[in-house]
């Protein structure tokens, strides 16, 4: 941290000096008094010079008082942080420094206790600071936008390191989450990276997305770096993203020394990761090493596959074309197809469908062909990717319109609706309905996608938020820890993140529109 003192009695300068020197924080913490004024002009021509992170002014000074210089550097220098040191305890001081927008008011002589506080509070505040400044630089970066001028020169101060390394990763969408444990959030990772023994005093961990929301991003700045150290740093992330019970894919870059490098060094992570993916297998790949090449016999759908599914729709044999597309899949999962085969072949399959029903506007077929490529990226296994295939397939194209035992599914759905909403403080999940119904995960999918217009996961979170507002409704004086174990969600945080993501609201927020209302 680089501290700047200013003040016109020599002494209290000496005194606060010999104070910051010798507390725990500076043993602990680089910290450097890059200069000592005498008066505020003195002060604000150095500052562009000694570029300080934290300045300890004093109030009463000639020309220019310490609320006068505060104000000047929160016009021309918002990042820097002022602490006013005063031997007037006055209020109208204390007043003044809050309006000049100090981050304290101290009275002298200065207690070595609160300078202690104040300074693993301002490292605090000016790390957090850096890092989304940093953060919003590799962002930019990523998105390969034009980095020019000043911001050349900050991008050199921000970043310099040795050597990087990025480690691309699939994320898991919300909806997923709510079936396991939420996943961490990005500060999260981030905290658990920076924490991590393995990352040398002064490297550096970021963490950032593409504008898809499918990718992100680790990137680590460091001094050292060796191929058995990347391979334990790789391990740790997988563990860190993997903590709510995910197995995350991981695509490790080659070692680089410039950042500017990073939006091509992202790409191909990225293409490299994608071509690679395999369902239900948990892969770390490294770009230093020999990838191997891949075999695309008998992986992609053919004319001859295309006439069997022509001669199963002609003749409504439904069971038959269901059959044919799970043992397409078991023949993929023999041969460890690639996420990227699979996902053509699905595009294939609903051209073929179209051919024949050509019932698909444009756009659906666009959306249709989107839900298959989430279908695919988020299975953990192929015959779950089959179901779910089916169950997409037999909602658009309506196969069971052509079913007399079509009738059947409307009782059972609304079977397994009221049981849902009588029971809704309950853990409930697919495997307990499936279990309690004699319903597979296929049946039960395309049964709420046919006659809910959603997934079970979506409906049932909309039955418990709906309850839960309900219930904010009717009972206004009931808390929220309550509220939530009534709807089922025993962690209130993360009843609270659910609730934001499918209201736009916090409970709180939502419960005190409601009385305002």
């Amino acid at each position: 941290m680089r501290i700047m003192i200013v003040d016109d009695e020599p002494f209290y300068m000496d005194h606060l000096k010999e104070v910051i020197e010798n507390s725990d924080f500076s043993k602990r913490e680089q910290t450097q008094i890059v200069a000592q004024c005498i008066s505020a002009s003195q002060a604000l021509e150095a500052i562009p010079t000694v570029q300080p992170h934290l300045i300890f002014t004093d109030i009463k000074m000639q020309l220019m008082n310490g609320i006068e210089f505060a104000a000047i550097i929160r016009q021309n220098w918002p990042h820097i942080i002022v602490v006013i040191v005063s031997g007037y305890s006055s209020f109208e001081y204390a007043r003044d420094a809050i309006r000049a927008n100090v981050e304290d008011y101290l009275v002298k002589p200065v207690d070595p206790t609160i300078i202690e506080q104040l300074l693993d509070k301002t490292n605090t505040r000016i790390s957090m600071e850096s890092y989304l400044q940093q953060q919003s630089l590799l962002n930019e970066l990523l998105e390969n936008k034009s980095i020019e001028g000043s911001i050349q020169t900050t991008l050199q101060q921000c970043f310099p390191f040795s050597s990087y390394y990025v480690f691309c990763f699939n994320k898991p969408s919300p909806l997923q989450d709510m079936e396991r444990s939420p996943s961490l959030t990005e500060q999260e990772i981030h905290n658990k990276l920076s924490s991590n023994p393995l990352l040398l005093k002064n490297e550096k961990a970021w963490i950032i997305s593409r504008n898809d929301f499918k990718r992100g991003f680790i990137i680590l700045g460091l001094y050292q770096c060796g191929d058995q150290r990347i391979k334990q740093l790789a391990e740790e992330i997988v563990l860190i993203i993997g903590d709510s019970g995910s197995h995350p894919s991981i695509a490790v870059s080659r070692s680089f020394n410039d950042i500017r490098q990073l939006h091509q060094v992202a790409n191909q992570l990225h293409d490299e990761l994608y071509h690679q993916l395999v369902i239900g297998q948990s892969k770390t790949i490294f770009l230093s090493e020999q990838q191997p090449t891949l075999e695309k016999l008998n992986l992609l759908l053919s004319s001859t596959d295309e006439k069997k599914i022509v001669i199963a729709v002609d003749k409504k044999d439904w069971k038959l074309l269901k059959k044919i597309i799970f043992h397409w899949f078991e023949q993929w999962e023999e041969h460890s197809c690639p996420n990227l085969y699979i996902q053509r072949n699905g595009k294939q399959m609903v051209q073929w469908l179209e051919k024949h029903f050509r019932t698909l506007e444009p756009l659906t077929s666009i959306t249709t062909e989107k839900e298959m490529e989430e279908i695919i990226e988020s299975a953990y296994s192929y015959s779950n990717a089959a179901e779910d295939i089916w169950n997409l397939l037999s909602h658009i194209f309506r196969f069971e319109d052509h079913d007399p035992a079509s009738n059947k599914g409307v009782r059972l759905i609304e079977q397994i609706s009221d049981y849902l909403s009588a029971n809704l403080s309950e853990t409930i999940s697919m495997t307990h309905i499936m279990d309690r119904f004699q319903i597979s995960s296929t049946h039960l999918g395309n049964l709420f996608r046919k006659h809910h217009g959603e997934t079970f996961v979506e409906y049932l979170t909309t039955l418990r938020i709906n309850k839960a507002k309900e219930l904010m409704r009717i009972h206004p004086e009931m808390p929220l820890k309550e509220i939530s174990e009534i709807t089922g969600y025993t962690d209130r945080h993360y009843f609270t993140k659910v609730f934001k993501l499918v209201t736009g609201k916090s409970p709180t927020d939502y419960k005190d529109q409601l009385l305002q209302e």
